[in-house]
């Protein structure tokens, strides 16, 4: 049992112990959102906050996606802004598209990549910044958005497949085959058979 005594003329925002992340544990207590939302934000360190986020995951409340709103504006760790937007990703898109988009054009490759991985449709608005993502620095994401963009804008394959024409990708040439695979499904009979090749390893 822990007891914990504070001033009277002070409140307590949370109770973090542990504040490194250096003992193997289990927390038990519950935390409201308010709690939570104030050690995600003010723990001197990110592995504090990034638990803290974490366990926003159960909660079900209003309180909590005005919490995520604040703590992705207060990140300043990837970590904690990709948890954020993979929670923010459970809400109806309209609720969100605001930290959606900037999530799409967060600094860190693989914040952006959340979003990209996340979404099973594309909101129109974002629709643009999926296009932009065409040209990300990274081909994972690259590969992401060309996936989402031919199944749910199928009428633009033909910008699409042009825009990342020439892209190999990672070693494994993810986009490439992406490009292969999207290109066979939708044009002609020659992809298919680049696409036999690939798998050959000829």
């Amino acid at each position: 049992t822990l007891s914990i005594t504070k001033p009277e003329d002070k409140k307590i925002a949370y109770i973090l112990f542990d504040p490194e992340n250096r003992i193997v544990k289990r927390e038990t207590f519950e935390q409201p959102v308010k709690v939570l939302k104030a050690k995600a934000m003010k723990a001197p360190y990110m592995i504090a906050r990034y638990d803290a986020v974490k366990k926003l995951r159960g909660k079900a409340s209003t309180a909590k996606l005005e919490a995520l709103r604040a703590i992705y504006t207060a990140a300043d760790h990837h970590l904690v802004r990709q948890e954020v937007l993979k929670q923010l990703t459970q809400y109806p898109a309209e609720k969100v598209i605001p930290l959606l988009r900037k999530g799409l054009t967060a600094d860190h490759h693989e914040v952006r990549r959340v979003v990209l991985k996340q979404l099973d449709d594309i909101p129109r608005p974002l629709i643009p910044l999926y296009e932009k993502s065409l040209k990300d620095s990274s081909f994972r994401n690259i590969e992401l958005a060309l996936r989402q963009l031919v199944e749910h804008q199928p009428r633009n394959l033909g910008t699409y497949l042009t825009t990342t024409k020439g892209i190999k990708g990672l070693d494994n040439h993810n986009v490439r085959l992406t490009w292969l695979e999207r290109a066979a499904a939708y044009k002609s009979q020659s992809y298919t058979e680049q696409l036999v090749l690939y798998a050959s390893g000829n």
